[in-house]
């Protein structure tokens, strides 16, 4: 069914984990841009990376009893059952956006009122494992710098507390153990280190790293767009050819994607993904039933269609809206 409910003057806070990240920050614009389309008050909450702060500010907004629905991009993915019991508590249906509380602990069953909207978490780091595979069976050469036969690669991971850093490089290990198995790609991981998703944190790393490894590093593969372009700025620094894909799409990787820096990023279309957690909002407070769980669009960009517009990426088109 492509139709829902218009909001009708329904108020809605949204509680992100922290206001200065650039994705997260797409996230709320979508949201709000969504509300004031709709007739939707959104009120946006700053977690400020700190779980107590955000489960604090979650706790004195129901409070108010001001809210129909709660939206959570959680700081920590095991803060859900907290989440889920405060607005069991006060009544009112909660939607995880992008970050997802520990699935693997049943903890959407725990309510029955909690959705997920996001990406299929192990996705991302699929993609990026695959798009060195078919380079590296496209054009070898190029990527294998040092002519060994091996793939050498380090993993700059996002906030190992949660889950989508958790998925996303677990699925990269699992298909390089997989191709190293075949001798379809022989590889072999140098590091990981934790980037804190910051892209100060991307380059400081990436900076020792190039002192520690020299030459041996052919690709990085990060967690996410903001630590990647830190480690974009020391590869330029160090003068050497690495590979380097991030995951987010934020608009400065694509910038960087233009300027024949940043190799790929994996786009998960933060603002796309906010109108869809939109429309889950509308159609569970207009009485619908919904899926409790939405995978939301992803896609991988690099030179070749950095400039495709999104909607024709993605195929998205705009729901329609019963009166």
């Amino acid at each position: 069914d492509s139709e829902a409910t218009e909001g009708e003057g329904l108020k809605i806070a949204f509680f992100m984990y922290e206001n200065s990240n650039t994705f997260t920050t797409y996230i709320r614009l979508g949201l709000e841009n969504y509300g004031a389309e709709h007739n939707v008050t959104v009120e946006s909450f700053d977690g400020r990376s700190d779980q107590a702060t955000q489960t604090d500010g979650i706790t004195a907004a129901l409070a108010t009893g001001q809210y129909d629905l709660v939206v959570v991009n959680p700081v920590d993915s095991g803060a859900g059952a907290t989440i889920n019991s405060l607005c069991e508590q006060n009544g009112v249906p909660v939607i995880y956006a992008d970050r997802a509380p520990d699935l693997i602990g049943g903890v959407l069953d725990e309510y029955e009122d909690a959705y997920y909207v996001g990406l299929d978490w192990s996705e991302p780091g699929a993609v990026q494992a695959e798009m060195m595979y078919e380079d590296w069976k496209n054009n070898q050469e190029a990527i294998d710098t040092n002519g060994d036969g091996v793939l050498q690669y380090v993993i700059l991971q996002g906030n190992v507390a949660q889950q989508n850093a958790i998925y996303r490089t677990n699925a990269i290990h699992d298909l390089m153990d997989q191709w190293n198995e075949d001798g379809t790609m022989p590889n072999g991981q140098l590091d990981i280190q934790d980037g804190n998703w910051t892209s100060e944190q991307g380059r400081n790393v990436m900076d020792t790293w190039n002192v520690r490894f020299g030459d041996q590093i052919e690709a990085v593969l990060c967690n996410n767009d903001t630590m990647a372009l830190g480690v974009v700025e020391a590869v330029k620094s160090s003068g050497k050819d690495i590979l380097v894909v991030g995951v987010d799409g934020i608009g400065e990787a694509y910038d960087s994607i233009r300027r024949g820096e940043l190799d790929a990023t994996i786009d998960s279309f933060p603002f796309y993904k906010a109108q869809i957690a939109g429309e889950v909002m509308l159609r569970r407070l207009g009485g619908q039933e919904i899926p409790r769980v939405l995978w939301t669009p992803q896609a991988l960009i690099d030179s070749e269609n950095v400039d495709k517009p999104a909607e024709e990426i993605i195929g998205w088109t705009d729901p329609v809206y019963a009166k």
